[in-house]
């Protein structure tokens, strides 16, 4: 089935190649296969429901790693998340992914 939400293994990517950055960015905050899945789907328009279906799990499960996400990710909702996503696609390639802890959005 084809939901939309990449099916991944441990440290899989679920971005194409011109999506390195967030790649980069998973990888510095230590987001589990599952944390980027839920980022995926957050960056698709996905709501909470819609990624529970999709990967098979409770709203509350969904909600619980959304909030580790965010945690992880020094963001406080969506929105948050998203445009970080762009600044992270913006980056010029070979410049340090900056730290989270503290950055202003």
């Amino acid at each position: 089935m084809d939901d939309g939400i990449p099916q991944l293994d441990d440290g899989a990517s679920p971005w194409p190649a011109a999506f390195a950055h967030l790649d980069a960015l998973a990888q510095e905050c230590e987001l589990s296969a599952r944390e980027r899945q839920i980022l995926h789907g957050l960056l698709a328009g996905m709501n909470n429901r819609e990624l529970a279906d999709g990967l098979g799990l409770k709203l509350a499960t969904v909600k619980s790693y959304s909030s580790h996400l965010f945690r992880k990710l020094g963001v406080q909702n969506r929105l948050q998340v998203v445009i970080l996503a762009l600044r992270e696609l913006l980056r010029p390639i070979g410049e340090p992914v900056p730290l989270r802890a503290g950055a202003e959005l």
